[in-house]
């Protein structure tokens, strides 16, 4: 009777501990989850350098210098990321002519599509039966890339001449002045005018100082370093701290089960990293090969690598940044003979349909190999759920969370079973 009442007691301990911490950890989680960003993302480094540092390891190299020596490598490679991103972000007279060249040619090519007649605005059969449907998504993107007239202003300019600025070519200035041709009701200058003359009026009233927000920004994001160098100098302390709390009836199932946690991160890490580079470098050359530019192809692989990290989104980037630099271009050098600037469209959608087939069944089996064996429809729900929880940062984290806890499931009902707990 002793027994069984001791036995009920230490149950009723160990719930009410169990309920109490998980309830802490999850309010903890919830008050701090924007530096769960930066302080996942330096552990995910961590692991993905961890073999680095082992092939870095002599007995007349200490520890922390070889930590030091990574970091610096990492921090290195970033300042030369961001340089190129530097180099090659448009200034504010290349923006607008960026946008005016993308309106003249959105509308150059629906109308040669269409087979629109410039004088009657009829087109051909097809485009007369579907016209009450797409003449909206029409207007639509032509108001949404239509310059402002503070924009427009702007624009006149820098074709007037602007010091330190190349003047704008007139093949710019005649997409301009068709461009406001195509405007088709003069209320609706009026209209934004009205909305941008109060808007800053509006916004300086209701946002934060810029100041204060960068430097909370910056506060969170220091976070990083300091726990990849911490996690990285870690020779596995922190998890020997943890497992020792474990029961020892539960030891060596926990000590498997880090085991195979730590594979698996790590696993999936290089893996990811593989695939995204193989998937940059396979736009890089297809692009390239139907005569995208070698600087403009590097710039659309490497955004469509860097997206790859989230299931699906690196198709959807490559695919619609391929298309709108094909639509604004003024002229092709393509490789292959049978491509041109009226077929390019379609050449560089069967680059990126190739590429997506190739990092399904090729990078993706062999690279990550079982890592992320999940079902398309986990990925999904685990991305909706990761972005309704935590925004941004749930969406990067969902597949590294659903990869460690499909380790963890899977091994501990099988350690369970193997160790006779169960």
């Amino acid at each position: 009777m002793k027994d069984s009442n001791r036995r009920f007691r230490a149950i009723f301990f160990y719930t009410l501990v169990a309920v109490a911490v998980t309830s802490i950890l999850v309010f903890l989680i919830w008050s701090l989850r924007p530096m769960i960003l930066p302080a996942t993302i330096g552990i995910l480094l961590a692991y993905l350098f961890r073999p680095l540092k082992t092939a870095f390891k002599y007995h007349w190299l200490p520890e922390p210098i070889r930590a030091a020596f990574i970091f610096s490598l990492l921090t290195g490679s970033l300042l030369l990321g961001i340089s190129f991103v530097q180099d090659n972000i448009p200034n504010q007279k290349e923006n607008l002519e960026l946008q005016v060249r993308l309106k003249y040619k959105f509308n150059e090519k629906f109308e040669k599509i269409m087979g629109i007649d410039p004088l009657t605005g009829k087109g051909h059969s097809i485009y007369n039966l579907i016209a009450h449907d797409v003449d909206p998504i029409r207007s639509g993107i032509n108001k949404y890339l239509q310059l402002s007239p503070e924009q427009s202003e702007t624009f006149m300019k820098f074709k007037n001449g602007v010091e330190g600025y190349e003047p704008v070519s007139e093949v710019y200035y005649q997409y301009y002045l068709a461009n406001t041709k195509k405007i088709p009701n003069k209320n609706d200058k009026k209209e934004n005018l009205a909305a941008n003359t109060d808007a800053p009026a509006a916004a300086k009233s209701n946002e934060p100082s810029l100041l204060i927000y960068l430097l909370g920004t910056l506060s969170v994001w220091l976070l990083m370093p300091i726990i990849f160098i911490f996690f990285l100098l870690d020779d596995g302390a922190i998890a020997q701290y943890f497992i020792k709390l474990v029961p020892n009836r539960y030891f060596e199932l926990a000590l498997t089960l880090q085991e195979k946690v730590d594979g698996a991160i790590g696993k999936y890490l290089r893996g990811i990293s593989m695939e995204c580079a193989l998937v940059a470098i396979s736009m890089v050359i297809g692009l390239w090969l139907v005569g995208i530019s070698f600087k403009v192809s590097l710039i659309i692989g490497v955004l469509t690598g860097v997206a790859t990290v989230i299931p699906f989104l690196g198709t959807v980037v490559g695919l619609a940044a391929s298309i709108i630099y094909v639509l604004i271009a003024e002229d092709l050098s393509p490789l292959i003979p049978f491509v041109n600037i009226d077929n390019a469209a379609i050449a560089v959608i069967l680059v990126n349909i190739f590429v997506h087939l190739l990092d399904n069944m090729v990078f993706q089996p062999v690279v990550l190999g079982s890592a992320v064996n999940l079902h398309p429809l986990v990925i999904i729900l685990g991305l909706l759920a990761g972005s309704m929880l935590f925004g941004a940062a749930g969406v990067v984290l969902a597949i590294p969370a659903i990869v460690v806890l499909k380790v963890v499931s899977e091994n501990t009902i099988s350690g369970l079973k193997d160790y006779r707990i169960i």
